[in-house]
């Protein structure tokens, strides 16, 4: 709970600090986590000491991104910073993920369209100028921890990931724009040093399994805010 409201505090100095000409972005996400190593790890202990410790899955996020794009083309950048955070039923494993995604906006339908988005003050079809593919590169800070009976362990380390999507831009106004979006990311492979040891006493059947690739499937809303729009017509 302490880093969301850290979160919350920086995105809002952010925000009150802002050029008034500034395009940004607030999204809230939930997400799916798999680990498919890790969860090998915590389904031997549970069947060796009886316990339902129910892996990591669900999960959400909140994000702060600035929007530009290119002049002649509907190709729309949104840097992005996130936290992210999992953890099972009784808050013994958690995982927390401080990303920053290189996101792109692809409007493949209208590529060459002149729309001065993402709002429609155009004319023509809204499925035509705000449905886009979404291209995600990153770099995540991700924080692991342990805290069950007399065990407790916390391991932090850099991953890179890629993600897709597919959104939907839907203008209110020149100033507000609503996008829902889904997302999906992969994290190629992140250790989690001595998980195993930590869980089982032991090393995992002799293989490294620690190491696992991991994969998000995200669902949520971004709420865009164009600061150069204020003042004129809604």
């Amino acid at each position: 709970m302490k880093n969301i409201f850290l979160f919350i505090a920086t995105c809002f100095i952010f925000i009150i600090s802002i050029p008034l000409n500034a395009q940004v972005g607030l999204s809230g996400h939930y997400k799916s986590m798999t680990a498919s190593g890790w969860e090998d790890i915590i389904a031997t202990y549970n069947v060796e000491n009886s316990n339902n410790m129910v892996p990591l899955k669900n999960g959400y996020s909140i994000s702060l991104d600035y929007w530009f794009r290119l002049k002649n083309k509907r190709v729309e950048f949104l840097p992005e910073v996130n936290y992210s955070a999992f953890s099972n039923d009784n808050n013994s494993l958690s995982t927390n993920f401080y990303s920053f995604f290189a996101n792109v906006n692809l409007y493949f339908l209208d590529f060459d369209g002149d729309c001065d988005c993402p709002t429609f003050g155009k004319e023509g079809p809204s499925l035509k100028k705000g449905l886009h593919f979404q291209i995600s590169p990153g770099l995540s800070y991700i924080q692991k921890s342990v805290n069950l009976f007399a065990l407790s362990q916390s391991q932090s380390g850099l991953a890179f990931n890629v993600g897709v999507g597919l959104g939907y831009d839907m203008g209110f106004s020149d100033f507000f724009t609503l996008t829902p979006i889904v997302k999906y990311y992969f994290y190629p492979g992140h250790n989690w040093p001595d998980f195993d040891v930590t869980l089982n006493g032991r090393a995992f059947n002799g293989e490294p399994g620690n190491t696992t690739p991991l994969t998000h499937f995200t669902a949520g809303v971004r709420l865009g805010f164009r600061f150069d729009k204020l003042g004129r017509r809604w």
